[in-house]
């Protein structure tokens, strides 16, 4: 196979969130059922083709596709070789799109320089393929690797259905096509849902937003007694279908200081009725001028533990959550902590347990795959910035680095009591199977520490 040297550092973090799943292998391998659900993009697992281990990534973009819109859509394959980095040339895929268990758009593509990037203009009336070289054998071929197809995808919220089949890989498109047994790779998008709503509370209206970076969403209702807001979305609670897959389910409130006027530690949350804490709850009172971010997101394991407690409703396959105000705030330190991403989880230690004004504090940071809770095969490389109650960075450092497997040292002094905020940046990570630098799984960990 041809390769081009290429960086290997996958950027932007997608409200399009991928779940992936391998089905077969050319060289007849067991069936790996390898799926994420949730999550912003995913490069597979090694595959392999005629004894050369391959990447497979995909992307969708922009970040946030406003649904009412006519902005462009871009879709983005390409295959990389695992030990060199480099871009594999002469790249032959069948790309389907499902919507609801409809085909919206299916074809046949091959790109010369192996990165294939189409670009989805949707507001055509009738469908159309531009900006293509040629025509060949029922496939689409490129040699800039870009084509532009004039159809309307992605136009409504909710998940999408994307196979990819790797119809060969080789020096020409006629050799490709010929190859009758390729590897599929199946992926779930889900379309991030956004609500404007009118919250009308004593005389006045507060603009409030939820974003559903899972699925479409509904019933958004307001308690003014209880200061509590509430929505919900479909959601199939049966987990013997996830047995191989990861699921992160996030979802975003921007509320009004002048509606939620307190504490960032007197917010709750809950799903089904079950409370959320620790690190499924991440309040951001600084990000915007107006307005605090609420975060919710939890994983698989949360969710098999609502199961588990056996008094969680899940009847009507939706998730429903709850958003409120509590009149006592909860006073503690985080101690676990996870990317909004969800793709790294976090250990934070405090020595002293209670941390205390003007004196020296010890913060130590261990570094998990939040799926399996075992360290993380790489280096990490990230920053941590600590915000006093009024927003001011009394602590920022960036590019340090946590090496395999061990507690990371952070010597910090808090100058007066109060609630502090702290960010943990990731940065990338140097896998120790691989001399790449990846920064697919980069994110921001929020959490807070209490100081006497």
């Amino acid at each position: 196979m041809a390769h081009v040297k290429i960086d290997f550092i996958i950027d932007g973090l997608l409200i399009l969130s991928f779940a992936t799943l391998l089905f077969v292998s050319l060289e007849r391998s067991p069936v790996q059922n390898v799926r994420g659900d949730g999550f912003a993009s995913e490069t597979l697992p090694p595959f392999y083709i005629n004894g050369e281990k391959l990447l497979l990534f995909a992307k969708v973009s922009p970040n946030i596709i406003n649904v009412g819109s006519t902005q462009n859509r871009y879709l983005d394959v390409r295959i990389v070789d695992y030990d060199t980095e480099e871009l594999v040339q002469n790249a032959s895929y069948q790309i389907m799109i499902y919507k609801d268990d409809k085909i919206i758009f299916g074809g046949k593509f091959h790109s010369q320089p192996g990165l294939l990037k189409i670009k989805m203009e949707p507001e055509a009336k009738n469908v159309k393929l531009t900006n293509m070289t040629s025509l060949s054998v029922g496939t689409w071929n490129t040699t800039t690797g870009n084509i532009t197809i004039h159809e309307p995808i992605f136009l409504t919220p909710g998940l999408y259905h994307l196979s990819i089949k790797i119809m060969g890989l080789g020096k020409n498109m006629a050799g490709n096509i010929r190859t009758s047994s390729g590897q599929v790779f199946d992926s779930w998008l889900s379309v991030a849902d956004v609500k404007n709503t009118i919250i009308p509370k004593g005389g006045t209206n507060y603009n409030t937003t939820i974003i559903s970076y899972y699925d479409r969403i509904s019933g958004v209702t307001f308690e003014p007694s209880s200061r509590t807001i509430a929505w919900s979305m479909p959601f199939d609670w049966n987990m013997s279908r996830n047995k191989h897959q990861n699921i992160l389910v996030h979802e975003e409130v921007k509320v009004p200081r002048s509606l939620f006027n307190g504490s960032p530690l007197q917010y709750g949350a809950f799903v089904n009725g079950v409370a959320l804490s620790g690190r499924s709850l991440a309040i951001d009172p600084f990000s915007s001028q107006n307005n605090t971010i609420v975060h919710l997101f939890f994983n698989k394991q949360e969710i098999t533990k609502f199961l588990n407690q056996g008094n969680i409703d899940i009847s009507n396959k939706r998730m429903s959550f709850n958003l409120t105000f509590l009149q006592l705030p909860i006073l503690q330190s985080s101690s676990e902590l996870e990317t909004e991403n969800g793709e790294v989880s976090i250990s934070l230690g405090r020595i002293p347990e209670q941390l205390a004004a003007n004196s020296k504090s010890i913060l130590l940071l261990s570094f998990k795959d939040p799926v399996t809770g075992v360290p993380i095969n790489a280096d990490v490389t990230y920053g941590v910035n600590i915000l006093d109650p009024n927003g001011k960075s009394t602590f920022n450092e960036t590019t340090k680095t946590a090496i395999y497997n061990t507690t990371s040292r952070i010597d910090v002094s808090f100058p007066n009591r109060g609630i502090y905020q702290i960010w943990i940046q990731i940065e990338g990570l140097a896998p120790l199977d691989s001399d790449a630098f990846d920064t697919s799984r980069n994110g921001i960990a929020r959490g807070y520490l209490l100081v006497e």
